[in-house]
């Protein structure tokens, strides 16, 4: 049976015939697909998910051509709360869709992508949280629980891509002083499987709260060994609770707001770059390139802390 299909239920001739047709993508095909693409590990099931939605889109909305129907899917995904990252993601499966599974040309499907305006206004709600800084620290105080508690911490105060915070064990976070903690992560974005980067935490209160939470613990599985899905489940409640809309924050924010604090508040970008854990200096420089009225703002406290003064 055809993917894209006139409802005659013939296989397609060709585009020009459809377009005149409404569009259904039926539940048979796409599983064919993506037994077909042999994707791995969780891949399918994010595919599976992907199209089966826009194939109930389609079918409630009626179009008749593929291109503006993936347009408005992208779109309505913008508009509920997606990220313009994750939009071009879904984009890419579509095209993937479209490509193998339609057979339809890549001068076609390149036109397949989130709006420019999704991706502004992604750029400025990312720029107006990274100028609230204090907004991000905020889910500090309203953590419930050692698990919560220790993940804003880390979220906080060392740039790390939750993936690697899941990774996280008690042996790789080392107490040096009252004044000095060291959190050795597992750099995910290196070829090397070994490679390490170390953030140090100068926090008083971070600090304390870690040593209360990790001192004299078995060594077990980490509170925070859970899936990446859980613990932005529990970034968002910690914001809600903090009065912050759960569609405005994620995880890889507090990333951006360390990076750029820290070249803000005159670290050396080669320092940032090592426990950014980039692999390629520009990636770091690309973290700054944001709004010159955040730049110009004062220095938070808690990045005053970070460098030492």
């Amino acid at each position: 049976m055809g993917v894209w299909k006139a409802m005659t239920g013939q296989p397609s001739r060709n585009r020009a015939e459809d377009s005149a047709e409404r569009i259904r993508i039926d539940n048979v095909s796409i599983d064919e697909f993506i037994r077909n693409r042999r994707l791995r590990g969780k891949t399918p099931a994010l595919y599976r998910y992907i199209l089966h939605e826009f194939a109930r889109f389609v079918e409630v909305n009626v179009f008749n051509d593929a291109i503006k129907a993936a347009d408005s899917y992208l779109d309505m995904k913008c508009q509920n709360g997606t990220r313009y990252t994750t939009a071009n993601l879904y984009a890419s499966i579509l095209q993937s869709f479209f490509r193998h599974a339609l057979k339809m040309p890549d001068a076609e499907i390149a036109d397949i992508q989130p709006s420019s305006k999704d991706k502004q206004e992604t750029k400025d709600r990312k720029i107006d949280l990274l100028a609230n800084r204090d907004d991000l620290i905020k889910i500090f105080h309203f953590a419930q629980g050692e698990q919560e508690l220790l993940l804003a911490c880390l979220l906080i105060t060392t740039g790390a891509r939750i993936t690697e915070i899941q990774k996280l064990q008690y042996y790789d976070i080392m107490f040096y002083s009252d004044n000095l903690v060291v959190v050795d992560f597992m750099n995910e974005k290196q070829v090397d499987p070994d490679a390490r980067k170390k953030v140090p935490i100068s926090d008083p209160e971070i600090i304390k709260t870690i040593y209360q939470i990790c001192k004299d613990k078995p060594p077990k599985e980490f509170p925070l060994n859970v899936s990446t899905t859980t613990l932005r489940n529990w970034l968002n409640d910690m914001a809600k609770r903090a009065g912050i809309d759960g569609q405005r924050i994620w995880p890889h924010l507090y990333r951006h707001s360390f990076i750029t604090a820290m070249v803000k508040g005159g670290v050396n970008i080669a320092r940032v770059q090592k426990m950014a854990g980039h692999s390629n200096l520009q990636t770091t420089s690309n973290y700054i390139d944001l709004d010159e009225e955040y730049i110009n703002q004062p220095l938070p406290p808690i990045i005053k802390k970070a460098k030492g003064e």
